[in-house]
């Protein structure tokens, strides 16, 4: 009997329990944070942000691939006008080898697969990350990659934060002084040298 009533007073708030455990998990890391919401998509920010338009070229030349080798119909720039929520630190114009990435993109699926991972990959982040207080975050990129957001010294990476919190419809935009460095795991760094099988 004794057990019992034991039993019956560790039940009793377990509903109550389970109501609280339930509406703290939210899903606010899927929306956009309201305080920097804006009207326009993430690529629409990009295309008309006068020094970003280096950057949107190369967004729109590039087809989103879902694995090496396996392309889809969609370009970066289309990812990012949709409904999806990302963060992106763009490089300004000039801040990174434009150049040296179109001749890549032109040379075929590797060349453009190299931009997609150590470019268009390495400035992107699902879910929204906003440069406030003097949080230091590890970020996961969106080519797997982890990167340090230093909101102290407002720094992804290696990188400088020119402009912050550029509020979108399906995330932020943070323009940057350049492309964060790429560093390969150790089957990419051997797969990058000449000779090595």
């Amino acid at each position: 009997m004794k057990k019992l009533h034991i039993l019956s007073r560790i039940a009793r708030p377990l509903p109550l329990l389970l109501l609280l455990a339930t509406m703290s998990c939210t899903d606010d890391h899927f929306t956009v944070d309201p305080e920097v919401a804006g009207r326009s998509t993430i690529w629409e920010t990009i295309q008309t942000t006068s020094n970003l338009s280096q950057f949107a070229d190369i967004l729109k030349s590039v087809q989103y691939s879902k694995t090496r080798g396996t392309t889809t119909r969609q370009t970066y720039a289309d990812l990012l006008n949709h409904d999806q929520t990302f963060t992106v630190w763009a490089p300004a114009d000039g801040t990174f080898d434009y150049e040296a990435c179109k001749k890549l993109i032109a040379s075929g699926s590797e060349g453009a697969y190299k931009v997609e991972t150590e470019l268009i990959r390495n400035c992107m982040a699902r879910y929204t990350h906003l440069l406030s207080g003097d949080k230091v975050e590890e970020i996961k990129l969106f080519n797997d990659k982890s990167a340090i957001f230093n909101c102290a010294s407002q720094m992804l990476k290696n990188q400088k934060i020119r402009t912050s919190n550029i509020g979108t419809s399906n995330g932020v935009v943070h323009i940057i002084d350049g492309a964060p460095e790429y560093l390969p795991n150790v089957y990419e760094f051997i797969e990058s040298q000449a000779g090595l099988d």
